[in-house]
C-alpha cells in the first residue's frame, strides 16, 4: 500500500503575507475592521495566529487589502522553509 504524507496548510506564510500587505499600505487595525467588516480584536486575533480564521474573514480581509483573494490563499502551500509545496496527486 502507498502512504502519502499529509501536508497541512501553511497559516503562518499567509499571515505573513498578509501582514506585509497591511504594513505596505500603512493600515491600522482599526481601519482594516471598518474595511473588512470584522471586528478589530478579530483582525488583531487573526493576523496575530491567535485564530486561523474562516474562508470568509480572510476574504474579507484579502479585499480590505486589496489582495486578490487566491494570491493570498496560495502562501498555504508554502513549505514551512519558504519553498513552494507542490500539491499531492
Amino acid at each position: 500500500m502507498v502512504q502519502h504524507q499529509t501536508r497541512q496548510p501553511n497559516f503562518a506564510a499567509m499571515r505573513a503575507a498578509f501582514v506585509a500587505r497591511k504594513s505596505e499600505l500603512g493600515l491600522t487595525y482599526d481601519r482594516l475592521a471598518e474595511l473588512s467588516g470584522i471586528g478589530r480584536r478579530d483582525v488583531w486575533r487573526l493576523s496575530t495566529g491567535e485564530t486561523s480564521g474562516t474562508i470568509a474573514s480572510w476574504y474579507a480581509l484579502a479585499a480590505a487589502v486589496s489582495l486578490p483573494f487566491p494570491e493570498l490563499v496560495a502562501h498555504l502551500d508554502e513549505a514551512p522553509s519558504g519553498e513552494y509545496q507542490r500539491p499531492a496527486v
